[in-house]
This record gives structure tokens, C-alpha cells and sequence, in this order.
């Protein structure tokens, strides 16, 4: 049965110094309290960013506050501010089609103003959106947009950001040396800057290569490595997926009680944080353990919860894996029928995703076609 490692994209989101997250999340609130205004407003979008990996609803609030009170007050830069905030709360709580709607309307914005730097990190934004929506042809397109803008402007940090991104989607497509060179190009990059949040995020990506080889050892260094940084930044956000991944790796080692161990760290977090996304992911790992450990009655209700949690928040392309997965359990089980339906439905999602991919593909070619045709006529 196939485990699920999570990848984490950069979300190019308001990064603090390295002290307790906590602290600057209590700090802010008590400035909210006596302020008024645009003042409030700032400060709420500011309170919304340093919250979204340690509680995201509640972030989410922050931002839309922010959001009405900068609309009320014609401030179009602080409202823009906000919908990114918002769109960044909103992602993080599975509803990526308005996490998506919210960016475009912030990328249209920074368009109208000419905005280079803000529209680099729109694009960013936009292609992470696409890539948790199973639209990695379409994200790749945002990355590579991003990175030409970020290198016009000499922005070595974006530019890093972007070389991530990008050596995600080469995972994602199987090019795992492309992918290796991005990651490793990226890291180089915040190693020198002393960045933690962007050390850990890129160390948990490299983590995911070496397992993929069978690297198992070098796969734990450097989960460990991002799991060290996320833990001195309060990122939980973070260290559930790398706890998560950790997990999956100590079960491919046979350590069973150690990948329990992460998976309920893992667990613990996401449901703290509001991460529906990666929890689904780590109550399917946990689930798939125990189908490995042969113990079907453990393994059965968490593969169910998973494939309730996916379908409801369409993450379908962990759907079909899980579906997948039930199907091998009730095969193990005798319920041939039952494995066949799953078999089926697996089947039919593959082939509803791979249509509306090729549908994608066929639009943009007509797009480009028209737009071209249109350009030589005048």
C-alpha cells in the first residue's frame, strides 16, 4: 500500500525573527485592544499572518476584519493586504477555490499598479493554490512566471522561493534529479541568509527525494533537520508535515511504534492548526501502517475517515490513493465485491481527472491560438 510524504510550496507569507511565535500572536492582540481605524486594520493583517500556522481560523477572522474595515476606508493598498491573508487562512482550511479567487483578485490588483514584487508573490501564491488542487501543469506555469519577474528584479529571495516550487512539481512529474537541483539551489540561497522557515521547508522537500530513492537515512537527517528549525519557530504548520513524513518513513524501516509515534504528533497539530489537507494525509498514512502491520480493524475505520475527509474537500488525487488502499483491505478480507466497487470508483476519478486535465490543455493551446491570431491581424 502507498504511503503519501507531504511536499511543503512557499506561500510567500510574512515571516517573523526566530523568538516565540506565541509571543508576537499575544503582543498583537493587546495592541488590537486600544486601537482604531487603519491602525487596527494593519495590525489585524499582522495578527492574521503570525497566526495562520498556529491557529488558522482564527486567522482567518483577523484578516476579514481587516479586509472590511480597509474597504470602508477606500485604502486599497491595506485591503489588498488583507484579501492576500485571507486567501492564504482560507487555503490552509481546504477551501482552496476562494483561496484561488482571492489571489486572482490580489494578482489583478498589483497588475493595475505595476506592481513587479507583489506580482511575483501573487504568482507564487496562485501556483501553490493550483498544486494543492491537483492543477500542477497550470502551477508550473505561475512558478515559471514568478521567477522570470523575480529575477528582473534581482529578488534572490523569490527567486529561491520560485527554484522550490519548482522542484516540487518536478517531484510531482517523477523528474526526481530536476527536482534535487531546485531544492538544493534553493537551500544554498537561505542557508547563507540564516532563514529557519525557509531552511525547514526545503529540508522536508529533500527529505522526500531521499526517500523516494530508499535513502531512508538521509531522508530522516533531513526531516530532522526541518523538524529542528519548525520547532524553534512555533511553525506547526510544519512540523506536522515533517512528523507526518518522519512517520512514513519509520514504517518503511518496519519501526512501527516510531511511525505511530509521528502520525499521532502529526495528527495532534493539524487538528490544533485546522490543516484538513495534511490531516487527511496522516490519518490515511496511519491507516495504511496498520494495514501493513496486517491489523485490518485498526486500519479499515482510519482509511474510511480519510476517504470521507478527501471527498468532502475534493483533495482527489489523495482520494484515488485511498480508494486504492480500501480496495487492497477488502481483497485481504475476501469482500471481492466491495473491492471491485472501490477498484471502480478509483477508476472513474483517474479518468474524470486525466478529461478535465486534457480539457485544460486543449482551452489554454485555443487560448494562446486566438490571442496570437488576434495580434497579427492589428
Amino acid at each position: 500500500m502507498r504511503k503519501l510524504q507531504i511536499l511543503i510550496l512557499f506561500a510567500l507569507f510574512f515571516t517573523y525573527p526566530v523568538f516565540s511565535q506565541i509571543e508576537i500572536i499575544d503582543s498583537l492582540k493587546n495592541c488590537i485592544l486600544v486601537q482604531q481605524g487603519l491602525t487596527r486594520a494593519k495590525t489585524l493583517v499582522e495578527l492574521s499572518n503570525a497566526s495562520v500556522y498556529h491557529s488558522t481560523p482564527d486567522a482567518l477572522v483577523y484578516a476579514e476584519e481587516a479586509f472590511h474595515m480597509a474597504d470602508q476606508q477606500q485604502n486599497d493598498t491595506l485591503k489588498y493586504a488583507a484579501l492576500k491573508a485571507i486567501g492564504y487562512a482560507n487555503g490552509y482550511l481546504g477551501k482552496l477555490e476562494t483561496s484561488i479567487k482571492n489571489m486572482e483578485d490580489g494578482l489583478d490588483y498589483y497588475r493595475s499598479i505595476k506592481d513587479s514584487s507583489k506580482i511575483a508573490e501573487a504568482l507564487s501564491d496562485l501556483g501553490y493554490l493550483n498544486n494543492a488542487s491537483s492543477k500542477s501543469d497550470i502551477a508550473v506555469l505561475f512558478y515559471k512566471e514568478s521567477l522570470e519577474i523575480a529575477e528582473k528584479i534581482k529578488d534572490q529571495k523569490r527567486i529561491a522561493y520560485a527554484l522550490n516550487n519548482l522542484g516540487t512539481t518536478y517531484w510531482k512529474w517523477e523528474k526526481f534529479d530536476e527536482a534535487l537541483v531546485n531544492y538544493i539551489r534553493a537551500v544554498e540561497f537561505f542557508d547563507k541568509a540564516g532563514l529557519k522557515e525557509e531552511i525547514a521547508l526545503v529540508a522536508n522537500n529533500i527529505g522526500v527525494i531521499y526517500d523516494e530513492r530508499g535513502d531512508y537515512e538521509m531522508a530522516l537527517t533531513f526531516y530532522q533537520k526541518a523538524i529542528a528549525n519548525y520547532h524553534d519557530l512555533s511553525h506547526n504548520y510544519g512540523l506536522a508535515q515533517s512528523y507526518c513524513n518522519m512517520g512514513k518513513v519509520y514504517a518503511e524501516m518496519d519501526n512501527f511504534s516510531a511511525a505511530h509515534d509521528y502520525y499521532d504528533r502529526s495528527i495532534i497539530l493539524q487538528k490544533k492548526i485546522g490543516d484538513v489537507n495534511g490531516l487527511t494525509t496522516s490519518i490515511y498514512n496511519k491507516g495504511n501502517t496498520y494495514f501493513q502491520q496486517k491489523d485490518y480493524l485498526n486500519a479499515e475505520p482510519l482509511l474510511l475517515e480519510s476517504a470521507l475527509m478527501a471527498q468532502k474537500q475534493k483533495f482527489y488525487h489523495i482520494l484515488i490513493s485511498i480508494y486504492e488502499s480500501l480496495a487492497d483491505l477488502q481483497l485481504k478480507k475476501k469482500n471481492y465485491e466491495q473491492a471491485y466497487t472501490y477498484l471502480e470508483k478509483g477508476k472513474v476519478l483517474k479518468d474524470s481527472i486525466f478529461n478535465a486535465e486534457k480539457h485544460r490543455q486543449i482551452e489554454d493551446i485555443k487560448t494562446k491560438y486566438e490571442t496570437e491570431k488576434k495580434e497579427q491581424e492589428n
